[in-house]
């Protein structure tokens, strides 16, 4: 029996020259290169630069010879959803030479958050309410929340807040930034799912250090799925950890 296998660094151009079609078809299996120079110039050309991202030509630039010459930059654009990110919080990248993983979803978040700031809620707190609703949706296990529950949870909490936060405020900020999206029925959940998993897993590592019990992970219920359990192994790895208590 034929088994094709596809090799490429283009994965959305590849589909459409040699297809025809949108998705890989009766390829058995596929694997996504880094980009090199070139690529990720198309990339940032094509998606990017004229949407106003970049400060300037120049950055622009640096950029990209920035993230192609650097191996730990570079393995990122292996994952069209990775570039993305590195090209939205490319400020950041400039200065950082050795973003992983959870670096970078953190990083992403907080680029995001600083575009749209609060008057009155702080990165750390709208970071943490983040947590907090991952959380509400892991235990309904669910990825969306109905108006209704939008508006239990930002009630709840906004209830954990100093001041005089309202949960209508609140409800306002989680409707108003890209790592949310709205579905048409008025649903509210995570942009992507892997954002619900950085953020579950983030609340839950950072409750688990403050107890000083990491190695409580170990006996958790088997009700984790493959995602946040590698968000989880990757928040514990010392290398990746230190991102999500910066």
């Amino acid at each position: 029996e034929r088994c094709a296998i596809v090799v490429t660094s283009r994965s959305g151009l590849f589909h459409q020259q040699l297809t025809g079609s949108n998705t890989f078809g009766e390829w058995a299996a596929a694997v996504l290169l880094p980009w090199d120079f070139d690529d990720l110039v198309n990339f940032v050309n094509q998606c990017h630069y004229k949407n106003g991202l970049f400060s300037n030509f120049d950055v622009y630039k640096r950029f990209c010879a920035h993230v192609s010459g650097n191996p730990h930059l570079r393995e990122l654009t292996r994952t069209p959803l990775y570039a993305r990110m590195l090209v939205e919080a490319n400020q950041e990248v400039l200065s950082n030479s050795t973003l992983g993983v959870i670096a970078l979803y953190e990083t992403y978040a907080k680029t995001v958050l600083g575009e749209r700031p609060h008057p009155g809620l702080t990165i750390a707190q709208r970071l943490h309410s983040l947590e907090c609703l991952a959380r509400f949706l892991f235990r309904r296990r669910k990825i969306s929340c109905s108006p209704e529950e939008i508006e239990e949870f930002a009630k709840s909490y906004a209830n954990q807040l100093s001041g005089t936060q309202t949960g209508a405020c609140l409800q306002h900020d989680l409707r108003t930034y890209s790592l949310m999206s709205s579905t048409d029925d008025g649903q509210l959940q995570f942009s992507h799912k892997s954002f619900y998993e950085f953020f579950f897993a983030r609340g839950m590592v950072r409750e688990i250090s403050a107890m000083r019990h990491l190695h409580q992970l170990e006996e958790m219920p088997r009700l984790l799925e493959h995602g946040e359990e590698d968000f989880l192994s990757r928040m514990v790895n010392p290398q990746e950890f230190a991102a999500t208590n910066a």
